[in-house]
């Protein structure tokens, strides 16, 4: 089904997996396409369903891998970027992550990004070691600029 994305359906929708669910993790589509910084209204979103209880937060919807951020003790990954998608006419549109988490209990305690590069036939790779450097050093930048 479809929920639009605001304050109201968030909360309630992180309300309502709260009582069937040990972890909550929230998927929102969010963002305007090929923006690598993660905008005010998803910046409040983010801070929104941490604030409702939500346990980790993963976006997409953007095409580009997106900044990390730490909210209150919650890991926000704003976009993973593009996985199986034929969008091969920018370099960017062509990788993302593969995100990896380790819960212990209801708490996060690890995590791991897998960079992946989507061939020209679009099949998905495990990215070379030099450009798998490159989009991890995109995405740290990117959470570094953060206020």
């Amino acid at each position: 089904g479809i929920a639009v994305l605001n304050e109201d359906n968030l909360r309630s929708a992180i309300q309502a997996a709260q009582q069937v669910s040990d972890v909550v993790v929230v998927l929102p589509h969010w963002g305007p396409e090929d923006v690598p910084v993660p905008n005010w209204s998803q910046r409040e979103l983010a801070q929104l369903a941490v604030d409702a209880g939500a346990d980790l937060v993963v976006g997409n919807h953007t095409h580009v891998v997106q900044a990390i951020e730490d909210i209150d003790g919650v890991t926000v990954f704003y976009s993973l970027g593009n996985f199986v998608f034929d969008q091969n006419w920018a370099l960017d549109h062509q990788q993302g992550v593969i995100l990896l988490v380790t819960f212990q209990g209801t708490e996060m305690v690890d995590y791991q990004l897998i960079p992946t590069h989507v061939d020209l036939d679009g099949r998905v790779h495990i990215a070379s070691d030099q450009e798998a450097a490159e989009i991890l050093a995109r995405i740290d930048q990117v959470s570094r600029s953060l206020p």
